[in-house]
């Protein structure tokens, strides 16, 4: 295993037969001052409840760019919207 915290879903089909794993690896070391956000509705109970089960700490607030960089990341692995998406989203 290459200990690398996360999480991966696994199905298998053969023969008309379905199975399903989800496998998860928490991260070995986990900091004993993790400080849990506040949660503003489910969504937020539910994304900290899966940081603490993976043993990852919640990013800090980040203002709107900050934001829109980091989604954009993790959605599409790079920073690919035009300029005049983020003015709008910004309204500069």
């Amino acid at each position: 295993m290459c200990g690398r915290p996360g999480e991966a879903a696994i199905t298998i089909n053969y023969m008309g037969h379905v199975g399903v794993s989800r496998v998860i690896v928490p991260r070995a070391t986990q900091s004993a001052t993790t400080v849990q956000p506040p949660a503003n509705n489910q969504i937020d109970e539910l994304v900290w409840a899966k940081l603490r089960k993976l043993g990852l700490r919640a990013s800090d607030l980040c203002d709107d760019a900050t934001f829109l960089r980091r989604l954009h990341l993790d959605a599409e692995g790079a920073v690919r919207c035009s300029f005049g998406l983020v003015h709008v989203y910004l309204q500069i």
